[in-house]
């Protein structure tokens, strides 16, 4: 039997550089993807793609040109289990990246987007711009621009994968994979995705954005009390359009249980004057830059928004 496993981290590497790890998929008895689990949970799957979203934070020679001899790519962690991930297939334009992963046996793909590395430009991402999105309600602007800058060339590989793709990601990636899943249902010529997974996702846009996404199943996992997930906070000023959460929450809390609520439900809601997703941006970065300085391991609210710490929890929850 193989008692191997993801192990916890709480250090500051885990969370700033997830990429830098080498423990991929080391989780016990993981069985194949089921990619015909489109409409409820999946464990299996859930791990899969988590493990896809650590996996796509590794940057190859293309972006960091020294790296050791021994180096392993993302696609000799891949292929082994069965998983390819071509050299034209990792899409890559203005500092945002995506890659899609295939698995040939299975025919079967998820299309992974890589959240910001490092949390300082992620929070300062967080500052609220609505802007409208495709005659459904308002999405964040800055997470619009970030997907238009990749979305062409990502549209054209998707038209020629004839198999159901899985849409995943992990921080500003999960937000990504939002818009992106919205946009495919959106274009009657796109397949729509099989499943929409999200990991530690920021609020994307308002009640009527998420709108566009209904019929999807959406799998919104929050790893207890990761503090992205709180992000942008909901503001009660009747002019503005008021973001709120989509998808079926599924938190991991903290002894280990999963809760599955109803889709929709946004228990996390957080609200503010329209100073507050200004001041609690502030004050996260304050907080980081106190941590960090003092040399300590992340507060619990930063851990948990690790990307090992969601494949660890998700792999012990029950």
């Amino acid at each position: 039997m193989d008692w191997s496993k993801v192990r916890e981290n709480k250090s500051f590497e885990a969370l700033m550089n997830p990429g830098e790890a080498n423990d991929f998929f080391d989780i016990a008895n993981l069985p194949e993807f089921a990619p015909s689990a489109t409409t409820s949970y999946s464990r299996t799957n859930a791990l899969w793609l988590v493990e896809f979203c650590r996996l796509i934070y590794r940057r190859e020679r293309d972006e960091m040109a020294t790296r050791p001899a021994d180096f392993r790519t993302r696609d000799q962690f891949l292929s082994p289990k069965g998983w390819r991930q071509e050299s034209t297939d990792f899409f890559n334009a203005s500092g945002t990246q995506a890659a899609l992963f295939v698995n040939a046996k299975l025919q079967c793909a998820a299309l992974v987007f890589r959240g910001t590395l490092g949390l300082n430009d992620t929070i300062t991402d967080l500052a609220i711009r609505p802007v409208p999105w495709q005659g459904r309600g308002h999405v964040h602007g800055g997470f619009k621009k970030a997907l238009d800058v990749v979305w062409d060339t990502i549209h054209s590989r998707l038209s020629s994968v004839a198999f159901p793709v899985f849409f995943t990601g992990h921080s500003l990636g999960a937000a990504l994979a939002t818009l992106a899943a919205a946009r495919c249902l959106q274009d009657t010529r796109m397949t729509s995705p099989a499943a929409l997974y999200t990991f530690g996702s920021p609020r994307v846009g308002d009640a009527a954005f998420g709108t566009g996404l209904q019929g999807l199943f959406h799998c919104r996992i929050v790893n207890d009390k990761d503090i992205v997930a709180t992000v942008p906070p909901v503001l009660s000023l009747p002019l503005l359009p008021k973001f709120q959460h989509i998808g079926q929450l599924h938190q991991i809390e903290h002894d280990g249980h999963l809760h599955i609520f109803p889709p929709d439900v946004d228990i996390l809601e957080t609200r503010g004057p329209l100073s507050g997703p200004f001041d609690l941006i502030r004050s996260l970065k304050e907080l980081l830059a106190d941590v960090r300085t003092l040399q300590k391991e992340p507060p619990e609210p930063l851990a948990d928004h690790a990307p090992v710490n969601y494949t660890a929890h998700l792999e012990e929850a029950s």
